[in-house]
């Protein structure tokens, strides 16, 4: 494998991933508001310092991800066709249709099961019945699509699979399949404990709650972590991107005709 990189796809990533997290400003407002009238009445921090101090750890986590991705996923035959293919565009369109496919699977299994269980899920985990946000989807574009790839996939998958590869295959010169698995599943429950936060901020966390949070984003996780290590990063981030796109459609069709 050619494991030629190129610090411009390095910082392209790093200024769509700032963007992506400066995305999150408004909407973490938003629910600082709402939970203004839980907070002390003499809380001497600005509202804005207990938006920014969560978005500037994800920066820095981000920046240390973006690093390990650099510098380790060509040593485990992993790839962004931005840092690594000379010419983007075949290599991007290599991983596209299959990032699609994923994404619009992956919408699917979501819309069965929170139809299937919309009774049980209390009312602010269930925004296909809200009204539609072009705010938030272009928050979970920037953000979800690229940032929380770049942190699941380019950087704990790539770094969870050469761990394994070098503690228990050193012998071998690439990681077998079962490493490339192990690290897909880990990543996958990371990706979704990783979304508590929010769950969290949108209502009780009742069983059915923790259940759809771990399930729905761990089966995505597993999709994206596959793309990532079959194709390429952005088939991975293509994938993330559609399943927000689709959702999107998908809710605000279901608000319009049923709400």
């Amino acid at each position: 494998m050619e494991t030629g990189r190129k610090l411009s796809g390095f910082f392209t990533y790093l200024f769509i991933g700032v963007l992506g997290i400066a995305s999150q400003y408004p909407l973490f407002m938003v629910e600082i508001e709402k939970l203004s009238s839980q907070l002390p009445a003499d809380l001497a921090i600005p509202k804005e310092l207990l938006v920014i101090q969560p978005l500037i750890v994800n920066f820095v986590l981000m920046i240390v991800t973006l690093i390990i991705g650099y510098i380790l996923a060509h040593k485990v035959q992993l790839r962004s066709a931005l840092i690594h293919d000379q010419q983007f565009f075949p290599a991007f369109r290599s991983g596209l249709k299959a990032g699609i496919v994923g994404g619009m699977v992956m919408t699917l299994i979501i819309l069965i099961f929170d139809l299937s269980f919309h009774q049980s899920i209390p009312d602010g985990h269930l925004d296909m019945f809200q009204p539609p946000n072009w705010i938030k989807l272009l928050a979970a574009l920037l953000y979800g699509g690229v940032v929380e790839e770049l942190l699941m996939r380019w950087g704990i998958m790539t770094l969870l699979v050469f761990l394994l590869w070098k503690l228990f295959q050193r012998n071998r010169s690439t990681p077998s399949p079962h490493m490339y698995w192990i690290s897909i599943i880990i990543s996958a429950i990371l990706f979704g404990l990783l979304h508590y936060s929010a769950n969290v901020l949108a209502g009780p966390m009742t069983f059915i709650v923790w259940v759809r949070m771990i399930l729905l984003n761990g089966l995505g996780g597993v999709i994206f972590g596959w793309l990532y290590w079959r194709k390429n990063l952005e088939s991975a981030i293509v994938a993330h991107m559609m399943l927000h796109v689709t959702w999107f459609i998908g809710k605000t069709i279901i608000y319009y005709v049923y709400v």
